[in-house]
């Protein structure tokens, strides 16, 4: 499904993130699947170091001192402080222009999106269109939820998969050597030289 896709659950991590800073399994994906990623081991003191303060990994990432005695060099202390600074800014973006334009934004700036356009192989451009379809999830909520409600955005999508509503991914193309799987209904008008029931 579109919602397992891990493209678009980094999406869903920085949406997640964006409404509730909180959520430190969402910050943690952030900092785990960023363009330039944590090393794993960093993380764990991090998370150490915050659990002997009884402190969320958000309030750590806001305080240089804690990073560094958690034993985090200059780089990935600096890498927190501007994700942290930058869920303050798309914050304020998606508050008034929507959660949409602030996760476009984010993908810009985390490198993320110039990362699956420069890689040109059939994967990425199955991750970009997926990325596109789930961009239309979020247009669509942006203009029932005017007020660019980011927590209840989150909400919405969180209630989707709990309900079990997880759209079709981006299908191989019919020149791909893959096998598609299929309901009959969706296969109505397509032509396959192969056919199991």
């Amino acid at each position: 499904g579109l919602y397992r896709q891990p493209v678009v659950q980094r999406a869903l991590a920085f949406v997640r993130a964006l409404a509730s800073p909180e959520d430190d399994l969402a910050i943690f994906d952030l900092l785990v699947h960023a363009p330039q990623p944590w090393d794993l081991l960093s993380v764990k003191h991090l998370l150490g170091e915050c659990r002997r303060r009884h402190l969320a990994l958000w309030r750590a990432l806001d305080q240089p001192e804690l990073m560094q005695a958690a034993g985090l060099d200059a780089d990935a202390t600096q890498a927190g402080l501007a994700l942290m600074q930058q869920l303050r800014e798309l914050g304020e973006l998606a508050a008034h222009q929507g959660v949409a334009p602030a996760l476009y934004r984010y993908l810009q700036k985390s490198g993320i999106r110039q990362k699956l356009l420069a890689q040109a192989d059939d994967e990425s451009e199955r991750a970009v269109a997926n990325l596109s379809r789930f961009f239309e999830r979020l247009k669509d909520f942006d203009k029932v939820e005017r007020s660019g409600n980011v927590p209840a955005v989150a909400e919405y999508l969180v209630s989707l998969l709990e309900e079990g509503d997880d759209p079709a991914t981006e299908q191989a193309g019919p020149d791909e050597d893959a096998v598609t799987v299929s309901t009959v209904h969706q296969s109505k008008g397509l032509e396959w030289a192969v056919v199991f029931v």
